[in-house]
This record gives C-alpha cells, structure tokens and sequence, in this order.
C-alpha cells in the first residue's frame, strides 16, 4: 500500500488506520511503502505501531518499506 504525504493526527491517521485495518481483513499481511511520505508526527508514529499490534493479534503482519534514512537534527 502506498503512502504519501503526511500521517499526522487527524483525518490522515484516521483514513490509514481504516485502509490498514480493511487490507489486513482481506489480505492478513500488508507492506506500507513510505518513500513518498514527507512527515509523520507522533500521532502518526503511534498509529504505525498500533496498527501494527492490531494486525498481528488478527494474524497478519504490517511491514514498513521505503523508510528514508534517519535525518539529523540540532537541538537548541
């Protein structure tokens, strides 16, 4: 499934936990591709993880692709 733009809170992470959730039903496992994903806020983090907890106690999987690489940042 591909993602792009931002999972943030709101309508973004409410929209990807229903197609997540509708995917692991039909198909068990599911591969998240992120490489067009600008932004994910903690909000978002967190529904990552708990989609993936969800599909595993329904018996699928999530797997996240595309990840981009780590980006430094400088704190005050």
């Amino acid at each position: 499934m591909q993602c792009h733009g931002r999972i943030v809170a709101g309508n973004e992470v409410y929209t990807l936990h229903a197609q997540v959730g509708d995917s692991v039903v039909k198909y068990g496992d599911v591969v998240l591709q992120l490489d067009q994903v600008e932004f994910v806020d903690s909000s978002g983090l967190g529904a990552l993880v708990r989609l993936v907890q969800a599909a595993r106690a329904k018996g699928g999987d999530l797997k996240l692709s595309g990840v981009p690489p780590k980006s430094s940042r400088r704190w005050p």
